[in-house]
């Protein structure tokens, strides 16, 4: 007889955007294969995610089903073949069965309805934790929350108004569509509740389709039936949904069937949306339950699992709940959900690092005192789910999830004991470039052998995240770091100042007054710093405002904003850095840590010599500029001055050729370059005297 092994489902969901379908589940796939052949030098792209679409897809679309390919066994002392994009047949059950679980529709649908622009939302967001408003607990707000909100007003704003007046519909599908699922989730109750019944839906269809597949499969009926086994690797948003869709899988079926937050005592309970259904969830069920009573074995199915019902269930049957044994999330913002949208999370029992409830405790437990216990809406999770957390530190998405996995809920679905914080709970340092690092999970090679040796298929001890050579890569990615906070970004801005400066100056002064050397002085200008006269009348038009606003008050511009913050928020890293030193829990061993990256000798060591270059260059092009203006005299250090003024003057009246208009050119992109270096360092100092003063 031949044994048959409970199959393996790993279920890919996708964060925002307008992924198509298994397009993040593609490279999931070539990740897995090149795990399980590790060959040096071996990358594979050879599938495209309309190959996974010809097996995944059922039904015209309507349904869910997976992609399974020979040579990416569960079992790793088993041979399936070579990993050639060949469909699973002959092995088939034995190999990894992908799924993408595609909700970007949902997003979709909800963005075109119900979202709100960017410029509305995040001030909204903003306003929300203001002391004076007493909508959030008092110092509720860990360090990275305003400097985030802070860029997303003062810098992203401004380049949505610039680009929608060259590309209106970009700007809109870039600020609007794409980052507005971000607002759109933490806001609009219905997409979480959609979202979560879709989740729920599509395991419990894959769930099914896999017990039809085994009775076709085992047609001696030798085997008793075996339920698979899932696991989660979510991205982004992803990982948000994949959070609140395992929690409120053991909400109690009482809970879930309700369909307004009113019949709860709990203002985060029931999960709006949640009881919609869809025509098509009905008609793939029927398809489903017919399909299983062909097998012969559906009895023995239901005695395994009583819930089962040929009916159409009004609320998901959730046959796959016990059955999921991990969920990895990658570059996850489960904590920014948690503190930005903490009315969204008031059933996980939020509390402090410490245990402690926030400082306005009533927001938080009034209903826990007067309405029920905190998990009286629960059925803790047999057996509780592993939970990987894994985030790269160039992240801005991602980081550690200390708020939430110190909610009281969080240990009753999550297994918090077989591993230590600091081996499941990691942040490394391996990307270099700052928000790219947010999509290069999917490229790390590594990082997936890690998820199948550690996590999946637990051939090596826990430890393989937290390993000094995993975490800090090639042992360069933080000095690029710093060089790209604190050195690239100041000088991509000062060049493009320079430039626009350069054109605007010497157009002006060699061919004489024009629109566009006008406008891109000025444009220089405001993209460092511009007046809000429009912020100020809106101000004063408001009912009962007393202090008269200052309307030509000059504030911080685009570029001011983006070197500010990308300085910033490094400061923000090495201080969460520090602090995640001594980051630990009962089931850490001895000395176990659970960050220990190297966070000294960055700025200081190496801006004397960004200095100097942009010195010599400044000193380099003002003596060739005294050069040609002292008009073949020798060139004297007194006379420096004169001679410069002899330079711009020839520049004026014409007398330069190309060649020689170079070193006012020189002149002003050092400039530029000097005055920037000057500005990121007055941030440096600024922001780690913050830092050190807890602000």
């Amino acid at each position: 007889m031949e044994k048959m092994h409970p199959r393996h489902y790993v279920i890919v969901v996708h964060g925002i955007g307008e992924q198509k379908e298994n397009e993040t589940a593609t490279e999931v796939v070539h990740r897995f294969a090149e795990a399980r052949h590790p060959k040096e030098g071996i990358q594979y792209e050879n599938l495209l995610p309309s190959y996974l679409s010809a097996q995944s897809i059922r039904r015209g679309g309507m349904g869910h089903g997976w992609s399974e390919f020979n040579g990416i066994p569960v079992d790793p002392n088993t041979d399936t073949g070579k990993f050639d994009g060949s469909p699973a047949t002959e092995t088939s059950g034995r190999n990894f069965r992908f799924v993408d679980l595609h909700w970007a529709r949902i997003l979709q649908r909800h963005q075109k309805y119900y979202a709100s622009p960017v410029e509305r939302w995040a001030p909204a967001l903003l306003d929300r934790f203001k002391e004076e408003k007493n909508i959030a607990p008092k110092n509720w707000l860990p360090p990275w929350a305003e400097p985030l909100l802070e860029s997303i007003v003062g810098t992203l704003l401004p380049i949505k108004r610039l680009l929608a007046l060259w590309k209106p519909k970009l700007a809109k599908r870039i600020f609007d569509d794409f980052l507005g699922d971000v607002h759109l989730y933490g806001d609009y109750a219905r997409t979480r509740g959609r979202a979560v019944r879709h989740f729920h839906v599509i395991l419990d269809e894959i769930f099914l389709r896999d017990f039809i597949d085994w009775c076709h499969r085992d047609e001696k009926q030798q085997n008793p039936y075996q339920p698979p086994v899932f696991t989660i690797i979510a991205h982004s948003l992803g990982t948000v949904l994949s959070f609140d869709a395992l929690v409120y899988a053991h909400a109690k079926r009482e809970v879930r069937e309700m369909y307004a937050s009113s019949q709860h005592s709990c203002p985060s309970l029931p999960f709006v949306g949640y009881t919609f259904d869809r025509k098509a969830e009905r008609e793939t069920w029927d398809y489903l339950v017919e399909h299983s009573h062909d097998t012969g074995r559906l009895e023995q199915f239901k005695k395994k699992f009583p819930e089962f019902t040929d009916a159409f269930p009004q609320t998901p049957l959730l046959l796959w709940r016990n059955h999921v044994k991990h969920f990895i999330s990658l570059g996850s913002p489960i904590d920014k959900y948690h503190v930005l949208w903490f009315q969204n999370y008031l059933h996980m029992g939020l509390n402090t690092k410490d245990g402690k409830p926030p400082a306005n405790a009533s927001d938080f437990t009034w209903w826990k005192k007067n309405k029920g216990t905190p998990d009286s809406w629960l059925e803790p999770a047999t057996p509780r789910i592993v939970h990987y957390n894994l985030c790269d530190e160039q992240d801005p998405v991602g980081h550690h999830l200390d708020l939430a996995q110190a909610s009281e809920n969080y240990k009753k679905v999550f297994d918090t004991t077989s591993t230590c914080v600091a081996h499941r709970d990691v942040v490394f340092r391996r990307y270099a470039v700052p928000g790219v690092a947010h999509v290069k999970y999917w490229e790390d090679r590594e990082l997936f052998q890690g998820i199948l040796s550690e996590i999946i298929d637990k051939k090596t001890p826990p430890g393989w995240f937290s390993r000094e050579d995993f975490r800090l890569g090639d042992g360069s990615t933080y000095s690029k770091a710093l060089v790209w906070a604190y050195f690239r970004i100041p000088f991509a801005a000062a060049m493009f100042t320079g430039l626009l400066l350069t054109y605007g100056v010497l157009g002006w002064a060699h061919g004489g007054f024009g629109i566009a050397y006008l406008a891109a002085i000025l444009g220089a200008v405001l993209l460092w710093t511009a007046p809000r006269p429009i912020e100020a009348y809106e101000t004063e038009a408001r009912p009962g405002q007393a202090k008269k606003p200052r309307r030509w008050k000059f504030k911080r511009s685009i570029l001011a904003h983006l070197v500010a913050g990308a300085v910033r928020w490094r400061r923000i890293l090495i201080q969460l850095n520090e602090q995640d030193k001594s980051a630990q829990d009962e089931n850490c061993p001895a000395g176990a840590t659970r960050l220990e990256l190297k966070v000294r000798g960055g700025f200081r060591k190496r801006v004397w010599r960004r200095y100097l270059v942009g010195l010599a260059v400044f000193t380099g092009s003002a003596y060739a500029a005294a050069a040609i203006g002292a008009a073949g005299h020798p060139f004297q250090l007194e006379r420096i001055l004169s001679s410069l003024a002899v330079y711009f003057e020839m520049i004026r009246a014409g007398g330069t050729t190309l060649l020689q208009r170079l070193p006012a050119t020189g002149l002003i992109l050092s400039s530029c370059y000097l005055a920037t270096m000057l500005y990121t360092l007055l941030q440096y100092f600024k922001a780690k005297k913050e830092g050190a003063s807890g602000k």
